[in-house]
């Protein structure tokens, strides 16, 4: 009985260590997951910023020519 009791404990043990890697894995993906859509919207306002100052460059080119 005392047998089958360590072996259900060490079971146990194991499934949380086993558990806690598996967690750890899913943190990870998470964290590159938001790294890469943080890293996608910084993208695309830099491109967005980039075409508002040329919209707004060949507006003040335009003013001049007038």
């Amino acid at each position: 009985m005392l047998t089958e009791v360590l072996k259900e404990r060490d079971a146990q043990v194991e499934f949380n260590e086993l558990k806690k890697v598996a967690l750890a894995g899913q943190d990870r993906a998470y964290l590159e997951l938001a790294q890469r859509e943080l890293e996608d919207s910084i993208r695309k306002d830099q491109e967005s910023a980039l075409t508002r100052i040329g919209a707004a460059r060949n507006n003040a080119e335009f003013l001049k020519a007038q």
